[in-house]
Formats: C-alpha cells, structure tokens, sequence
C-alpha cells in the first residue's frame, strides 16, 4: 500500500518526512507526482522563511542553535534546511549540521534537514525550494535556510527567503570589501557574531559606512541593522539572540505593512520555476541515450565542429522532438 506522505508530513512524522525529502532529492518520480498536490491546497501557511548566509567559520551552525532555542521557548514549529558543499570528485557532503544540532533530535517540533549543494552555485541545493514547500506542510512556523557559505555566490537565498542574515566577524573586513560584489546588498538584517574579539567595533564602523553606500536600502525605507551577537552564549540577552529575533519580527512587519510579503513570496515562485526548469532541461539532456548526445556534441565542439550556444539553442528549439524521439521524461 503506497504511503500517503502529505497525511504523514502533516501529522508530523519526522521519519516519514524525511523519507519524503530523500525521495525528492533523488527525484523520484512516483514522490514528485504526490509533491505537486502540495501545491494545491487551499490552507494558507504562513511559515516565515530566513536565510542565512556568510563566510564558512562565522558560526552560523551556532547561531542557527540559538534561534532554534528562541524560537521553541516561544513554542514555535522550526525547520531548519542546511546545505552543505558538495565535493567536485566524489560528490558527496559532510553533512555536519545533524550532529552539531543534535540536542533538537527528539523534539517534534523542530524539524532539521541537511543536504548537499550538488555543485550548483548560489549557495542553495536544487531541492530547496521543494524542501521549504514540505516544511511548510510540517507546520513550521519558523523556516531556517543555511546557505553553503562561500561567501560571494550565495545571491539565490533572496529569491527564496523573507528575510536575509549576513553573519560576518571581527576581522573579515577584507572579506566584507568583497561582499558587496553581490552578497552585500542581500542582506536584512547584518550580525557581527563572535563580538567578544578583537576588532568588533571597526567591523561595526565598516559594514555601516558600507551601508551609507548603499542607496538601494533607502528605496525600500528599511535600513538593515547590525546587530551584535555571540552566538555560543547560552543566555540569549548576552548572546544578542534576542535582538535578533525582535530585528527579524520587525523586517517581518516591515514587509507586511508595504505589501512587499506577498511579493516576496511570488518571487519565491518565480525562483522555484527557474529552478526545476533549469534542473529538468539538465536532466533531461544528460539523460538522453544515456548521455550520447551530450557527448557528441561534446566531441564536435572540441574538434571546432559546432559551438555551444549553437547546441543549446537546437536543444531549446527542439526540446520536445528531443524527448519524443528519445523517450525520455522530463526529471
């Protein structure tokens, strides 16, 4: 008897949810076919979603302990979707956020999920979008997205989160120098964690003068505020955790009252649509007789036969004669 994993997910089986998300990151067919009913129900969720991102060592596993702490003693439901770089030789992950989050384990209510990026850029896995969706279903009221953390390509968390923490520390301001390639102007909210070393109050200086650059905040009327935090501090006055959670209800209130809530959540779509367009077309290509026609073309490009964008627009022009005549289905 098949399992009925939308039934399950709501009633908060976290093993079956879990099942649930490996089937669909492995892109099982059969599991695809029961997550677009997801899509259509008529009940509203109002989960809240925040990302996170930053360079790798500013503690955002830290911080992440401690919303997840802040947001239970409010009996709120957390999912927590953290993703973990992928390997360029073997293809896999350590996928540490289970073991540094373990304490949340038997709690019903908090929900965490690590995954691989699988080598896509923009610090966020194929799967996320669809992993939100299902944590929604769970009931979470709280939506955590960790990105990779590379620092200068995680630019696809704005188009999936409401609200968006920069994690930096003491001393990266080198690394800040760098953000505003693109990470920069992402963020909501900017926390400088591990403020107990040397150094914070030049990074507080140089993210704010950094900011007074930055007139694209002004448009909206929301000026990002940095906070201070020390994440590993259990007390969440002392660690800042508390100022950040009352900094992300206020940009959450910010984005209700102009309306931008809603257009957030269709460019969450917008994201998400790209996303499997993107992935499909990929699969589908690498798909066809076995990855033959990638390979030929392949072969006359190297020999200076054919050139690529000559390829991928044939591939566009011709998708659906590719699939008919390879018998392939759209992954």
């Amino acid at each position: 008897m098949a399992i009925d994993y939308l039934k399950e997910i709501q009633q908060h089986n976290k093993r079956l949810t879990a099942k649930f998300m490996t089937l669909i990151e492995n892109n099982d067919h059969k599991s695809l076919d029961q997550l677009k009913k997801f899509y259509l129900l008529d009940k509203t969720y109002h989960s809240h979603i925040i990302g996170i991102t930053g360079f790798p060592g500013a503690g955002k596993s830290s911080l992440i302990n401690s919303l997840i702490r802040y947001y239970r003693q409010q009996d709120l439901t957390v999912g927590v979707i953290a993703i973990d770089p992928t390997s360029p030789f073997s293809g896999g992950a350590i996928l540490g956020d289970r073991l540094r989050m373990e304490e949340f384990a038997l709690d019903t209510k908090v929900f965490i999920r690590s995954m691989a990026a699988r080598g896509r850029l923009g610090g966020l896995a194929p799967a996320t979008s669809a992993f939100i969706k299902i944590l929604e279903i769970y009931g979470c009221d709280i939506i955590i997205v960790e990105t990779v953390g590379t620092g200068q390509s995680e630019t696809d968390i704005i188009g999936m989160a409401d609200t968006v923490l920069l994690v930096t520390i003491p001393g990266s301001g080198d690394q800040i120098q760098a953000l505003k390639a693109g990470v920069f102007e992402i963020a909501d909210i900017f926390l400088v964690n591990k403020s107990d070393l040397p150094g914070k109050d030049k990074q507080v200086l140089f993210i704010k003068q950094m900011l007074d650059l930055d007139d694209t905040k002004l448009k909206n009327k929301w000026f990002p505020p940095i906070v201070e935090t020390k994440a590993i501090e259990y007390d969440f006055e002392k660690s800042g955790i508390d100022t950040v959670g009352l900094k992300i209800k206020e940009h959450r209130e910010f984005l209700k009252d102009k309306g931008l809530l809603e257009e957030k959540r269709k460019s969450k779509i917008k994201t998400e649509v790209l996303a499997i367009l993107q992935f499909s077309m990929a699969q589908t290509l690498l798909q066809m007789k076995n990855g033959q026609v990638l390979q030929e073309a392949i072969e006359k490009i190297n020999a200076n036969e054919l050139d690529p964008y000559s390829f991928i627009n044939s591939f566009i022009k011709n998708f659906s004669t590719y699939l008919k005549k390879n018998d392939e289905r759209i992954n």
